[in-house]
C-alpha cells in the first residue's frame, strides 16, 4: 500500500461483512486484507472473498490518499517552520509568492550549514551559563 506505513484502519462498521461470512471465510478475508496492505498483491480464488474485500479495498485506498496528503502537509509545514526560523529572508520570499516551497528549500540547503551550527552552539552555551549563574545565586543544590 504505502512505503514505510506501519498501520491501517479497519472500521467498526465493516464488522457486518465479517459477521455475514462463515468463520473460515472471515479468516480468509482478514488474511487477504493483511496481504493487500503489505503489498503482496493477493489474488482471491473465492468470488465471495473478492466481493467482500472490494468495499474494504476502496476504503483503504481512500484512507491512503488522505494519509499521503496529511504527510505532505506536515512536511511542507516543517519546511516552512525551518525557513521562518533559520532563513527569514527566504520565508519572506515565500510569503510574497516570489518562489515556491521547493525552490526555497533548495536555496536553504545550499547555504553554509556551519554558520547555523555555530549560532546554535553559541545560544546553548549562553543559556547553560545563565542557568548555572541563577542556580549559584539562589544557592540551589543540584
Amino acid at each position: 500500500m504505502a512505503e514505510h506505513k506501519k498501520g491501517f484502519i479497519l472500521y467498526t462498521d465493516m464488522q457486518s461483512i465479517f459477521k455475514k461470512l462463515p468463520l473460515e471465510k472471515a479468516g480468509e478475508l482478514i488474511n487477504h486484507i493483511f496481504s493487500y496492505v503489505n503489498d503482496e498483491n493477493p489474488q482471491a480464488d473465492d468470488l465471495l472473498i473478492e466481493i467482500a474485500f472490494e468495499s474494504i479495498k476502496q476504503q483503504l485506498k481512500r484512507d491512503l490518499k488522505k494519509w499521503e496528503k496529511l504527510k505532505q502537509n506536515k512536511s511542507d509545514a516543517g519546511i516552512l517552520g525551518n525557513l521562518k526560523r533559520w532563513h527569514p529572508e527566504l520565508y519572506e520570499q515565500y510569503e510574497k509568492g516570489d518562489l515556491n516551497l521547493k525552490e526555497l528549500q533548495e536555496l536553504a540547503n545550499n547555504r553554509n550549514e556551519s554558520q547555523s551550527d555555530t549560532e546554535i552552539a553559541v545560544n546553548v552555551n549562553v543559556n547553560v551559563n545563565v542557568i548555572k549563574e541563577i542556580i549559584d545565586y539562589l544557592n540551589i543544590k543540584t
